[in-house]
């Protein structure tokens, strides 16, 4: 991952007072969320682990990311919503893949002010309604995604760079990622990540890129992984599927064979099983932060 693979594109931006209710769990998207609190204070609870959300600071959600809202006092903040653009370059896998990011991070008034122009930037990505049942619809995003390729250029470039300084004040504090300390089975996963549309991928390429035997490349995965290879390749294909279906409109043949499938009928039955719904229904419907419960 180098800078010029990371491509953010802005799907929501807006600064919200919340006077209470801002109360969803189990809330997951295909895209990251950024905060910069300004007054009040509300909780974000990530792994189990309970952030206190407080103005002087930024916080960072990951794409995938199962969380919870919890508020029950006047609060306010700016956010952003967005996902990374690889409509223009071979996949390889997310910043998020590469780097572990710290969810909260100290803030600066500079910080308050890239927020700011951003929403300033984009006036028409605001949400109407923070409930994610609600602003994951299919419709409105692919517009918000649309609508900024006909925006000037030196908005774009503008609203790029801000960007670009909002998540360097994550990725200073960020380490690179390693899902193993055994560099045969690191070198396996930065072959996955670089690799998920070739349908020729299975466990015994990823053994020979690890110079191991299939039994011994196995159990080294499950060791450091906690998981299979086949389990780990397929979410990650599945998690690339979800992110083509927020970037076009793709019907499940080209879908499969994007995320290196032959058989459509058998990746719309592996997506049905790790998603929980059907492409087609997931794409008309809504992500599957649609699970999200209000309270």
């Amino acid at each position: 991952m180098i800078l010029e693979d990371f491509h953010p594109a802005i799907l929501h931006a807006g600064k919200v007072e919340q006077f209470s209710g801002w109360n969803y769990h189990e809330v997951s998207s295909p895209f990251a969320r950024l905060y910069c609190i300004t007054e009040g204070c509300a909780s974000l609870r990530i792994a189990g682990r309970t952030y206190q959300l407080r103005p002087g600071h930024l916080y960072i959600v990951p794409p995938f990311t199962r969380h919870d809202n919890i508020c029950d006092a006047p609060f306010t903040h700016y956010y952003i919503h967005f996902y990374e653009d690889n409509s223009s370059a071979e996949f390889s896998g997310s910043i998020f893949d590469r780097y572990d990011f710290p969810v909260e991070v100290p803030s600066r008034d500079i910080d308050r002010l890239m927020f700011s122009r951003i929403v300033e930037m984009h006036p028409t990505l605001s949400l109407d309604e923070l409930d994610p049942d609600s602003y994951n619809d299919k419709v409105p995003l692919i517009r918000n995604i649309s609508s900024d390729s006909g925006r000037a250029l030196s908005l774009r470039m503008e609203s790029q760079g801000a960007m670009l300084f909002l998540m360097s004040r994550f990725l200073c504090h960020a380490r690179p990622r390693r899902y193993a300390e055994d560099e045969r089975v690191q070198r396996a996963i930065s072959y996955i990540f670089s690799n998920l549309s070739d349908p020729d991928m299975d466990v015994e390429t990823l053994s020979r890129e690890a110079c191991l035997s299939v039994n011994q490349f196995i159990r080294a995965f499950r060791k450091h992984t906690g998981m299979t290879p086949l389990k780990f390749m397929t979410a990650k294909r599945m998690e690339r599927a979800q992110l083509l279906l927020l970037e076009k409109d793709l019907g499940n043949k080209d879908l499969a064979y994007a995320v290196g499938y032959e058989d459509p009928a058998y990746f719309c039955k592996v997506f049905r099983n790790t998603v929980g719904i059907p492409p087609q229904q997931y794409k008309s419907k809504a992500f599957p932060a649609s699970v999200s419960r209000r309270d």
